[in-house]
């Protein structure tokens, strides 16, 4: 068989495969990518479980520490630092008049120690927040709120008070204290009794660690199953928690799941099962495909062989007819016998013809025909092919006019101008019955012009491009009972192309008009 051909059923099996394997990876990582999205939902909701505990904590430590700034107010002023040494959370108070004066520290204090005189020199800038452009003396709008900023090792928050009468009352937290506190309330391992859940139907279960995490990305806490620090963990979940500890945020670390246990998952196999066998289906079709092709290639090659042989057998036979039937022509008296002998070698002429034509598309289709040119005058070639045809014409009532005007000796292949001319004369005989035939032919210096033009019905422009093709016989009324194996044109423009020329169908009005070239240089 033929490269190209091979290579198209190649191509007919590739590309299939190859679009069943893209659609199958394209399915798996988005199984893949739905449960990723799954386990970031529910490690989602786990770490709002902390927030939400989280901010049940804040609440409390916000009445706590308002009770505790009030129960300050009843005591004496020279009192409040050692109650604020007594308190583990404040580092110092501090309290402003309903005008945002300082009350305490008091700047009017003889002496003011250095470590107050830093403090409301420092604290000064952010007193404004704790005063709204809507508050009055009367109905203030906030009562209680917090303040931070960054210092040191990092976020500092102070908590205040306001009173009905406008007086502002707050502490400095300890920081260290208070992120003690927070991760007092936090568990000391991990529940995952929904993960474990959603884990087991996909992979082993996989460790995993809460971390409670500082603004610059540093663990303050962590608890659960340690992950060890040389694996980079695959899932990395964060949710920040609320204001005042908005720069800390909650993170959960894990190893993602086993993609191999992922793989075994009913849904992935049952989809790598429909593929697998989608594409051998592919396969075993495109290998019968092939299979069939190629028995059908080597039979048709066989038929050309064996018709091929058959031709070359009838050659023989034919030609020794022909031989005899023309000696016992000149020995037979005119009469009905001389007639018979006539119409013998007429049938004789066709049937070496047809056989002439067999063995010429076998040999081209082989690749092994070949030009034996000589020196002819190419008119007498062409009046002995007229002639050889003329009682077969006659018979079919069509008059063949010639003008030879090639009567110049010229390199040409006779046998492959006399099969050529042969082969339009027979298509004329088959479908131009009764109508006129004109063959004229000129030279142009080593270039053989010849027309054969008949007036028959001629064939349709929508048909002109097919009458060249192997085997092609139009459908029409014209050709309803006329035998033939449709290779006769088809030959004949090939072997004009061998020979260095062409044969052209030329439109006309009315019948078919064929314009041959040879020359004496083919290529």
């Amino acid at each position: 068989m033929k490269k190209t051909l091979i290579l198209a059923f190649l191509l007919i099996i590739i590309l299939p495969i190859l679009l069943l394997v893209w659609i199958g990876w394209i399915s798996i990582r988005g199984e893949q990518e739905r449960f990723t999205d799954k386990i970031n939902v529910i490690q989602q909701e786990r770490l709002l479980d902390h927030v939400e505990k989280m901010e049940l904590w804040r609440a409390d430590l916000e009445n706590r520490l308002a009770s505790w700034l009030t129960s300050l107010q009843s005591h004496p002023i020279d009192q409040w630092h050692t109650m604020c040494h007594e308190n583990r959370f404040a580092l110092r108070v501090f309290s402003l008049t309903r005008n945002g004066h300082w009350e305490f520290p008091n700047p009017q204090m003889d002496p003011l120690t250095e470590a107050d005189s830093l403090f409301m020199q420092q604290f000064r800038e952010y007193l404004p927040l704790m005063f709204s452009p809507s508050d009055n003396a009367d109905t203030p709008s906030q009562t209680h709120g917090w303040i931070t900023w960054y210092e040191g090792p990092g976020p500092q928050w102070a908590f205040w008070t306001r009173n009905s009468d406008g007086s502002t009352y707050g502490m400095i937290l300890d920081r260290s204290a208070l992120l003690a506190e927070i991760i007092s309330r936090l568990p000391d391992e991990s529940r995952t009794v929904n993960m474990d859940k959603l884990i087991s139907r996909y992979a082993e279960p996989a460790g995993e660690t809460f971390a409670l995490v500082s603004e610059d990305g540093q663990t303050l806490y962590q608890w659960g199953s340690m992950i060890s620090p040389e694996h980079d963990p695959l899932i990395r979940i964060g949710i920040p928690l609320l204001p005042p500890f908005a720069m800390w945020k909650f993170e959960i670390r894990s190893h993602g799941p086993d993609q191999a246990h992922l793989m075994l998952q009913p849904q992935i196999l049952a989809l790598l099962a429909g593929l697998l066998l989608t594409a051998g289906c592919v396969i075993l079709i495109g290998v019968y495909l092939f299979w069939f092709s190629r028995r059908e290639f080597m039979l048709a090659r066989q038929r050309v062989s064996f018709v091929n042989q058959v031709s070359h057998e009838l050659k023989t036979p034919l030609t020794n007819i022909q031989l005899y039937s023309e000696l016992m022509e000149d020995e037979v008296e005119e009469g009905p016998a001389h007639s018979h002998l006539s119409i013998i070698q007429e049938e004789c002429g066709k049937l070496s013809r047809m056989v002439q034509n067999v063995l010429t598309f076998a040999r081209q289709q082989k690749q092994t025909l070949r030009l034996h040119p000589r020196e002819v005058v190419p008119s007498v070639i062409i009046q002995q092919c007229v002639e050889a045809h003329r009682i077969g014409l006659e018979r079919r009532g069509i008059q063949v006019t010639c003008k030879n005007e090639a009567g110049q000796p010229q390199v040409l292949d006779p046998d492959v101008l006399c099969q050529i001319i042969g082969n339009l004369l027979s298509n004329a005989e088959k479908y131009a019955s009764g109508a006129p035939m004109l063959i004229s032919a000129h030279q142009d210096q080593n270039t053989l012009h010849v027309n054969v033009h008949d007036g028959g019905p001629g064939i349709p422009k929508t048909h002109a491009g097919k009458v060249f093709e192997p085997f092609v016989r139009l459908e029409n009324r014209i050709t309803e009972g006329v035998s033939g194996a449709g290779i006769g044109l088809s030959i004949a423009r090939d072997l004009a192309r061998l020979h260095g020329g062409d044969l052209l169908l030329i439109p006309e009005p009315s019948g078919a008009h064929f314009h041959l070239t040879l020359s004496s240089n083919p290529s």
